[in-house]
């Protein structure tokens, strides 16, 4: 065998070696020494090769092994990462459809909030109006309860509403005399008969007879026979209202101190001793 070998002839005598030692020896050593131990330490160094390789290849297999760990990880880690990615895309369409829900019931509630505010309005408005007919309804069964009572009178005396010829309004008989007279004679002609010429009080009352004069004009109770441009009614009272035809009064000519209701309602003062269609009597009704 061969380190049978190598250590046989590392063992043969030193006499040998001493005698062949002038002849051969290099830096000092004799060459077959030097040849021995050559061969041991390439010995030694296959040995430790040997070594290395194997803790070479244990570290190969044990990085492969975390290769593959780590691989498999990663393709883990994508697969998760692309599972992530459908369930964001997916959770985005959600909220992008709970936003768009949102949006649709925000317009219902905004149209349901008009709707209430108008239902309101329009509640507000029923009620004023009840409050309305609730007054109207009040009055009319207070005038029903008065005209009741009237004609209960009336049916107890006999008597009548107004006398015939006359025409009833809001409590008052008008009686319009259709005779081309003089205003004094107008007037006395109305006291005969337990009347006076007419004192208009209001515009309800000029439209009542705006209805009733038949494009005639008509004496009318004002005057300023006392004072100049100061006009009373017969029984002495100032006017509240009035409604005389633009530019009037202007006393015109001789003196117009007494007053006409004209063919198109509006006043206008004129000469007492003139003529005019007719006259209209007032007195209040009684029974």
């Amino acid at each position: 065998m061969a380190p049978t070998r190598i250590y046989q002839k590392c063992e043969e005598p030193e006499q040998t070696i001493s005698s062949n030692l002038s002849t051969q020896t290099a830096a000092g050593f004799p060459l077959k020494y030097c040849k021995c131990a050559s061969e041991k330490t390439h010995v030694l160094i296959l040995y430790i090769l040997n070594g290395l390789s194997f803790l070479l290849w244990i570290i190969l297999l044990s990085l492969a092994s975390k290769y593959s760990e780590m691989a498999s990880e990663l393709e883990q880690l994508r697969n998760n990462q692309t599972v992530l990615r459908a369930n964001g895309s997916n959770m985005e369409n959600q909220l992008k459809a709970l936003h768009s829900k949102n949006s649709a019931y925000g317009l219902k509630l905004n149209e349901s909030l008009t709707m209430l505010v108008n239902h309101k309005e329009l509640l507000k408005g029923v009620d004023n109006k009840m409050g309305n007919l609730e007054t109207e309804a009040r009055k009319l069964r207070d005038n029903t309860f008065k005209l009741t009572d009237a004609l209960y009178k009336i049916n107890a005396s006999a008597c009548r509403v107004c006398p015939e010829g006359w025409l009833l309004n809001k409590g008052h008989c008008y009686h319009f005399r259709t005779m081309s007279k003089h205003w004094s004679f107008a007037k006395t002609s109305c006291e005969e008969e337990d009347s006076q010429l007419i004192i208009i009080n209001d515009e309800e009352e000029q439209k009542f007879l705006d209805s009733q004069k038949n494009s005639k004009s008509y004496w009318i109770g004002l005057h300023d026979i006392s004072s100049e441009n100061k006009f009373i009614w017969v029984d002495n009272s100032s006017p509240s209202y009035t409604h005389w035809n633009p530019r009037e009064p202007n006393n015109y000519g001789h003196g117009e101190d007494c007053v006409e209701m004209t063919s198109s309602g509006f006043w206008n003062d004129r000469e007492c001793g003139s003529t005019t269609d007719g006259w209209i009597c007032e007195k209040p009704w009684q029974c």
